[in-house]
């Protein structure tokens, strides 16, 4: 009842369309990945949807479960395939050419209302382009925590997607949650409190959650569903705030109505920062190096990390190369990660970007590259160009003024390979020159993004007509 209140009072999203988004992009699916659902809230639509979406992409899936599934969902396959125990097909089922998507299940359980699950070691034996595995049962609930003996995570899961509905936020435990007992353990709510976004985050990163059964080496992308108000959408972008802190191991949280034409609505992923702070400054003419000059008071450098750091960018790193002690010590006391740069004076800014990408984790998606020589850095710049990443499949994105292009720039993992390969002499402008067909724009309102401190005279006139 509180749910269906809360919608009443908040005015619909329209979910746009065409969408550039699919759930299997949102999701990053993989060719070859095992993909395992668990939780609550829409975990056998998701499953077919994806199955739908994949095979129309000419992939060759499997939709299966290690539980259980309904026989009046399992109708929502083109393609069935019942295995048994002792038949062979359960090591090599088929799935080519039109009996994509192909699920398969074990025999009926006892009351014959739902399909049995096959056995999880079978799965590491299938043939795919993907398998898609329901691991987890909610009984209709948009909520969940785990019982001891669930879920049942193959070993061999590549991805594992734990789903929740949205429509939880503010229903009671008791009413929204299948196990609630479990969830009040993780949270320490009682059966009658109501969920808040907090609670839900708690459990879907928890280790005996969301988490549990993960095999160490599998990717984490959170799925919050029904997300059909404006109330949804605040509701769900807190979760996915909440579960993308340092440390949760989750790599994206999709927000979607997995029934709408256009399914999602926004993807949150993991995005580092990566200040560039490791220049000679050649040009500048003086012993201090420009990250070292004084703005408002303190280091350039500083100035830029305390406008970073205050923002949804995990980790946050700064590449020192010239006077590396010095802009350390200039650091000291904020979140800010040092890697140095060796190359720094061949090639700084492609060498130093290198040196940071290369030690980012599987968690991050993306980086956004910071220039230590612009002070103005405005941190309403910064969220719109991570709006803008989280709004459709662009691999970058850039802020704009009067038509022409400025800086920071996000780069999505999918261009590092490309950018680790790149020699001195290069930068990101050459990257970006070969991708405009997946970049994104993003307007903004301000000059400073064109603007930066190249020189003794931009220092000077900058601080005297600031």
């Amino acid at each position: 009842m509180a749910a269906a209140r809360r919608k009443a009072a908040s005015a619909l999203i329209a979910h746009p369309s065409p969408n550039p988004w699919t759930l299997a992009t949102a999701l990053e699916i993989r060719r070859g990945d095992v993909v395992a659902l668990v939780g609550g809230g829409g975990k056998t639509s998701t499953l077919f949807r994806l199955g739908r979406e994949l095979a129309a992409g000419g992939w060759q899936v499997l939709l299966t479960t290690t539980t259980h599934i309904g026989r009046l969902e399992s109708a929502l396959a083109p393609h069935h395939l019942v295995v048994h125990a002792a038949d062979p097909a359960g090591d090599h089922p088929p799935a080519a050419g039109g009996w994509s998507p192909l699920l398969v299940t074990a025999p009926p359980t006892e009351n014959g209302s739902k399909w049995g699950g096959v056995p999880p070691d079978w799965i590491a034996r299938w043939q795919a382009d993907a398998v898609l595995v329901e691991a987890d049962g909610a009984k209709g609930h948009p909520f969940k925590a785990p019982a001891p003996h669930e879920p049942v995570v193959p070993a061999c899961t590549t991805l594992l997607v734990p789903v929740v509905g949205v429509d939880a936020v503010g229903q009671t435990v008791e009413e929204a949650s299948h196990r609630p007992a479990c969830v009040s353990a993780i949270t320490g709510l009682a059966g009658a409190d109501r969920l808040t976004p907090e609670a839900m985050a708690t459990v879907l990163g928890h280790p005996s959650g969301g988490l549990k059964g993960i095999p160490a080496a599998a990717r984490v992308s959170v799925l919050i569903n029904k997300v059909q108000s404006r109330s949804d959408l605040a509701a769900a972008r807190e979760i996915a705030r909440l579960l993308l802190r340092p440390g949760t191991g989750v790599r994206s949280v999709v927000l979607a109505a997995v029934a709408a034409d256009a399914p999602v609505l926004e993807v949150h992923r993991r995005v580092a920062a990566v200040v560039l702070a490791a220049g000679q400054s050649v040009r500048m003419g003086g012993e201090v190096p420009k990250q070292l000059l004084l703005w408002g008071g303190k280091p350039l450098v500083r100035q830029v990390v305390d406008v970073v750091a205050g923002l949804p960018l995990d980790p946050l790193l700064v590449v020192t190369g010239h006077q590396a002690g010095a802009v350390a010590e200039s650091l000291s006391g904020t979140r800010a990660e040092l890697v140095h740069n060796p190359a720094y004076a061949a090639g700084e800014m492609i060498s130093s970007l290198q040196a940071a990408v290369r030690t980012l984790s599987v968690e991050v998606s993306g980086c956004l590259v910071v220039l230590c020589d612009q002070p103005w850095l405005d941190a309403a710049v910064v969220r719109a160009v991570l709006e803008g990443y989280a709004a459709g499949p662009h691999g970058l994105v850039a802020p704009t003024f009067g038509g022409r292009r400025g800086h920071p720039v996000l780069i999505d993992g999918r261009h590092w390979a490309e950018l680790l390969a790149m020699g001195p002499g290069l930068s990101p402008r050459d990257l970006i020159g070969r991708h405009l067909d997946d970049l994104l724009l993003r307007p903004v309102e301000t000059e400073s993004i064109l603007q930066d401190l190249d020189t003794w005279d931009d220092y000077q006139q900058a601080l005297t007509g600031r």
